[in-house]
């Protein structure tokens, strides 16, 4: 079943905060009602052990200069694993991808736009040639925090 677009304008309730209204106003359902709030790009890094502190460097300015410069990013998020030591899912990891970056956008378009832009062919090209094994996926994602409008 296709997503459809409808205009909509949403706020969220977020305790002791500022309400969060979702970016151009758009809602996207499926079937009964489901919001899917953005498209969020995901990739799972695992830099090289030989890595120089330059390319390290090179990687990071390319993520910072496309997070700007692309006008289609929402948001731009880059984290470091932590390990905290409970039993489970921690230990069952075959691979330990050290970094995560989350690119959020509004809808597919903006991915694709994202994809496309120059910028992206940048961290792309240092990207592949730092990682010793990196993943990428694309999600659609739904906010189960928000109230229902």
């Amino acid at each position: 079943e296709p997503l459809e677009t409808e205009p909509a304008t949403r706020t969220t309730e977020r305790r002791g905060r500022e309400p969060r209204r979702t970016p151009a106003g758009r809602r996207w359902t499926q079937g009964r009602g489901r919001v899917v709030s953005m498209i969020a790009h995901v990739v799972l890094f695992k830099p090289k052990h030989d890595l120089s502190a330059a390319e390290r460097q090179t990687v990071i300015d390319d993520l910072q200069s496309a997070a700007s410069a692309i006008p289609t990013v929402r948001g731009f998020r880059v984290g470091r694993r932590i390990r905290h030591g409970h039993p489970g899912y921690e230990q069952l990891m075959r691979e330990d991808f050290e970094y995560v970056v989350i690119i959020e956008f509004d809808d597919v378009a903006g991915l694709s736009a994202y994809l496309a832009h120059p910028k992206h062919a940048a961290i792309g090209s240092h990207f592949m040639q730092a990682a010793e094994a990196a993943l990428a996926y694309d999600y659609e994602m739904e906010d189960w925090t928000a109230k229902k409008s």
